[in-house]
């Protein structure tokens, strides 16, 4: 199952697959069982699948996974670019955590709440501190830490379709959303188009998150990897040390804060879900 979808994704791209899949034999990059990554010698394109039936939930395996695979892409000197994008082919990119989850260990009175945040704040900095190019092809639903997935990456393709939606949902379940989902929304979408985000939490169509600056663009599926692709070949020829040494200084601040935090108040970014039992 996971070969056929990772050969429709990049037979999707309309180059030669049988090009691909020899570079990749050739140049393999560490996976996972939630992380399956592709790696194409000849282009230094990366693509990351998540892989964790049925919705790709982030639990603390899942986030492990998914900051080592950062991390061997960002010491990886062949590896110019990442694409970031879901094996699953029933409309999901990724629920986020799993509320019910957190639910249950709020009533066992249990540490997996801390735990789960130690592993997310590990995946937050990796992922939004990779210097090198990340583009996102959302090819499913993405909803409160998948949005926050998405947003991390450096442009976002959507699937343009009915069904498929976008958003921090977070108010809608009775969370406030924690300091540095509002930071990171406001960084992506501007204040104006970030109240509107993360005080409604509704889940967006392609229209709405691309109005809202949740995305760059929104494609129909056929061109969906294609328009992904094309934007990443497009960062990938801007000199990296110019690109990630300026990426870096954008997002220097919400790094140093979150981290701070972490370290000054463990419970800070727990407080939003503590009350869920």
């Amino acid at each position: 199952m996971m070969n056929k979808v990772i050969n429709s994704f990049l037979r999707q791209s309309h180059r030669s697959y049988s090009s691909i899949a020899a570079a990749a034999i050739q140049k393999p990059m560490a996976g996972g069982d939630l992380i399956a990554v592709d790696f194409e010698a000849n282009t230094g394109i990366a693509t990351m699948f998540l892989n964790k039936p049925p919705a790709n939930d982030m639990d603390v395996d899942m986030l492990d996974e998914a900051t080592n695979a950062i991390k061997d892409a960002q010491k990886n000197s062949r590896v110019k670019g990442i694409i970031l994008t879901s094996i699953l082919d029933w409309g999901v990119f990724t629920h986020g955590i799993n509320i019910m989850d957190v639910y249950k260990s709020n009533k066992r009175n249990d540490s997996y709440l801390s735990e789960l945040w130690d592993h997310f704040h590990d995946w937050f900095v990796a992922w939004y501190g990779c210097d090198k190019p990340v583009v996102a092809a959302i090819n499913g639903n993405a909803s409160s830490t998948g949005c926050i997935w998405a947003l991390m990456c450096d442009y976002r393709v959507m699937l343009a379709d009915q069904k498929t939606k976008i958003g921090i949902n977070d108010t809608q379940m009775g969370i406030a959303p924690a300091p540095f989902v509002v930071d990171l929304v406001r960084s992506v979408s501007g204040s104006r188009h970030a109240e509107e985000i993360t005080l409604g939490g509704r889940l967006l169509d392609a229209e709405d998150a691309l109005r809202t600056g949740l995305v760059n663009e929104i494609t129909p599926k056929d061109y969906l990897v294609a328009r992904a692709r094309h934007q990443l070949q497009q960062l990938i020829e801007i000199p990296p040390e110019a690109y990630g040494a300026t990426k870096l200084r954008l997002r220097e601040p919400l790094l140093r804060n979150i981290t701070a935090k972490k370290e000054s108040d463990p419970e800070y970014y727990q407080q939003p879900l503590t009350h869920l039992s």
